[in-house]
């Protein structure tokens, strides 16, 4: 089990006089560690608070909860305090300041994770290592208008140096490549390899297409891939006179009529309904047909990707001009088709959890404590699921308090079931605005209508 929340100190070079009030002065995006042995692990931050800590005018107190992974989906299975204490930190990448005034973290002390229930003080060698791992990309970085998770790339973030016995924010550029032209051959074997691949080239479908068994008249899915935007899919297909042939079909989303430029952007997915969704920004048939390779039962599966690359370069769908952002969108898995999918498992994963919502504890006169425990983890799942990316905890709770009223939850119940939401976030008591999110007009509005609602329905 992995750590589920992370605290400690920031110090700023400056005090905060100068930045804006709605300006986060400090925002954590993501950090690298390993344990020497193992794999790297990355987890990013999903939610998280910042609040001025009283003893220093320019010391930031950060309390993040729920790592995720870069599809900002919660992992529970690393990073663990021991990646910390026995491993090393090798990247901890932050935003920070606003456009005019920007201030930059110095030191990072009191570093405390939280595990299994339990907290655990780090050492001040790990927050030494975590200061020195530090990484900032300024705040005019991010994506517009978003609070999606922007992974830095090495050109946009600065790392501290000592310079001349004084502290100093220094560019990190990337190395340069040498600049020269590539051979056709050069060009297709690195697209080949920046597509993302989801073709069945060797399994039980190819079987099927290269020993004949596709009926005529028949077509058979054998997968799909993706280059930055665009989606291709592979179908292999059996005229009726026999003749078998793969057929490469293109897909573009409706976001992107009309767009010939290849770069990686954010997409805004702000449907909460599946139908929705996929009616909003799919189209049903594709854009056209790209690429038709005939004798298809001749064809060597490990050569299908070679050959369907071949044919799109040569058609010009696909170009070397582009391999930067190719490399980027695959790495950082940004193309619209990825983001699309995350968004359409996010609202699936929450249809799927309301299905397990306890009804007959709603009414219950009653509730023992095993069945508190129930609701409450109910509802801290459900804000898992339903959080945005940088949503504060304040924010968080309010919606969960709407979902909590327009399930049925009476008012005196909701108190009691955040107190056992804290426990599972390694929170304590605290009371986290819930007594003021209750005193709300709005919020006062909705439990009086559900009074209402449960009176109506005791008089009929």
């Amino acid at each position: 089990m992995g750590i589920s929340g992370i605290s400690f100190l920031v110090e700023m070079d400056r005090p905060f006089d100068k930045i804006s009030p709605d300006t986060k002065p400090f925002f954590p995006i993501l950090m690298r560690c390993g344990d020497g042995t193992s794999q790297e692990r990355t987890m990013y931050f999903g939610s998280f608070d910042l609040s001025v800590d009283a003893d220093g005018e320019n010391t930031i107190y950060v309390e993040a909860q729920d790592p995720r992974d870069i599809d900002e989906n919660l992992i529970e299975d690393y990073p663990t305090v021991s990646d910390f204490q026995e491993g090393k930190i090798f990247e901890f990448v932050a935003r920070c300041g606003d456009e005019e005034n920007e201030i930059y973290p110095v030191k990072i002390t009191g570093l405390t994770l939280y595990q299994n229930g339990y907290r655990h003080d780090m050492s001040d060698e790990v927050c030494n290592m975590l200061t020195s791992a530090l990484h900032i990309t300024k705040s005019k970085d991010r994506i517009p208008n978003s609070d999606a998770l922007l992974i830095p790339t090495r050109e946009s973030t600065h790392s501290i140096e000592n310079v001349d016995g004084k502290i100093m924010w220094v560019p990190k550029e990337a190395p340069k490549a040498e600049e020269k032209s590539m051979t056709k051959d050069e060009a297709i074997n690195t697209l080949q390899k920046l597509a993302i691949w989801e073709v069945d080239e060797e399994g039980e479908e190819f079987y099927k297409v290269t020993r004949g068994h596709i009926k005529p008249g028949f077509s058979l899915n054998l997968g799909e891939f993706y280059f930055g935007n665009d989606m291709y899919t592979v179908e292999a297909k059996k005229s009726e006179d026999g003749q078998q042939t793969i057929q490469v079909d293109l897909y573009r989303p409706k976001d992107l009529v009309g767009i010939s430029k290849v770069k990686e952007d954010h997409f805004e997915f702000p449907e909460d309904d599946i139908s929705e969704l996929v009616d909003k920004h799919l189209f049903e048939k594709p854009v056209t047909t790209a690429v038709i390779l005939p004798d298809a039962e001749k064809i060597n599966p490990l050569q299908l990707e070679k050959m369907i690359i071949t044919e799109l370069y040569n058609q010009g769908f696909i170009d070397e001009k582009n391999i930067p952002a190719y490399e980027a969108m695959k790495k950082n898995r940004s193309g619209f088709y990825q983001q699309f999918q995350r968004k359409y498992d996010r609202l699936e994963d929450i249809s799927l959890h309301r299905l397990s919502f306890p009804e007959e504890l709603v009414n219950k006169p009653k509730l023992n404590p095993d069945e508190v425990s129930e609701l409450g983890d109910y509802y801290y799942k459900l804000a898992n699921l339903t959080a945005t990316p940088g949503q504060e905890l304040p924010e968080r709770n309010l919606n969960t308090v709407i979902e909590m009223i327009k399930d049925g939850i009476p008012e005196k119940r909701i108190g009691t079931i955040f107190l056992h939401i804290n426990r599972r976030m390694d929170l304590g008591p605290r009371n986290n605005c819930v007594p003021a999110i209750l005193r709300h007009p709005n919020i006062k509005a909705m439990l009086e209508g559900q009074k209402a609602a449960k009176s109506r329905e005791f008089n009929r």
